[in-house]
């Protein structure tokens, strides 16, 4: 059974058809090392990818996934290590090329960047450490979806520190 997208359909099939770059890399293959600096969006159309998670766990990743959104985000290193598990069909959207995306396309945009923060955050409370998280924003505020995204889950963040500058 293969899992729906991260992203309304449409939005996925817009993300699809903008891609810089499709390959499919061999299992075993190194997608995202943790570290890096951040080159943009990763799509998983078919495959599975695991991740080793900062806390040191590993998930997988099954196919409609995306990958690279924390660091395209926030702007920061790339927080996790990302392999294929098995041959994957990937396509690759440059940083720089998804925000001229964003730009002509306001309306999308806003949709992509909402998706785009709430995954983030549904991955941040499963895998990292909230504090981690607060601090994030707070240390990258030009970056407009991270504010959003705080603005968006007030209610649950209101009771932790969050870090200023």
């Amino acid at each position: 059974m293969v899992q729906s997208p991260p992203l309304p359909q449409p939005l996925w099939q817009d993300l699809l058809d903008l891609a810089n770059s499709s390959e499919t890399r061999a299992k075993g293959s190194l997608l995202l090392e943790k570290g890096a600096d951040p080159r943009g969006l990763f799509l998983l159309e078919t495959g599975m990818l695991a991740v080793d998670l900062p806390s040191g766990s590993r998930v997988n990743l099954p196919a409609t996934s995306l990958v690279g959104e924390m660091s395209w985000l926030s702007g920061e290193p790339i927080r996790a290590t990302v392999r294929c598990e098995e041959s994957s069909r990937i396509h690759w959207i440059q940083t720089d090329h998804l925000w001229a995306w964003i730009n002509n396309n306001p309306t999308k945009g806003r949709q992509l960047l909402e998706s785009l923060s709430a995954l983030a955050m549904k991955r941040l409370q499963g895998h990292f450490h909230l504090k981690t998280y607060l601090a994030l924003i707070a240390h990258d505020g030009r970056k407009p979806a991270l504010l959003e995204m705080a603005r968006r889950h007030r209610q649950m963040l209101s009771s932790r520190p969050l870090l200023t500058t």
